[in-house]
């Protein structure tokens, strides 16, 4: 099971750079810096194509996704950044999907992904002190201590 999990880990990262650099061949003003690098929201792909790849190459694999408003104190600042960074590459994922326990690591295998395509400009990456907030947020409103 690990081995597949990590399979699918290595094709999704290896799809990602094969992307990128279709990106950019299509254009090759994207690695001059000038416009050509902040079209479509930032970064080679842009922040709002992100999104879209992964749902063509991860297809029914991403997790189900909720709207903000119905978070858990949607207003907080976990709730915030939450819906800030994650919403980048997939819906948002509800705090009840995984466990205080899990979110850990989950949320560490989701933030070395988040600072890969970070690197490449296609997405924002949250500071330490959000990724803290975030992972407290998380475990706070996780599927063992949901209601």
């Amino acid at each position: 099971m690990k081995s597949n999990k990590r399979l699918i880990i290595g094709l999704v990262l290896l799809l990602t750079g094969v992307a990128g650099l279709l990106a950019i061949r299509s254009n090759p003003m994207s690695m001059g810096g000038g416009m050509g690098m902040m079209q479509g929201g930032g970064g080679m792909m842009g922040q709002g194509n992100m999104k879209e790849m992964m749902k063509r190459m991860m297809g029914d694999q991403l997790p189900p996704g909720i709207d903000a408003t119905d978070l858990p104190d949607p207003q907080s600042q976990g709730a915030r950044l939450l819906t800030r960074y994650c919403t980048q590459c997939h819906d948002l994922p509800p705090p009840a999907l995984h466990t205080s326990s899990e979110w850990p690591k989950v949320f560490a295998r989701m933030n070395q992904h988040m600072k890969m395509m970070s690197r490449m400009g296609s997405i924002l990456n949250p500071t330490g002190q959000e990724q803290l907030i975030i992972l407290n947020y998380l475990q706070l409103h996780a599927a063992d201590n949901s209601e």
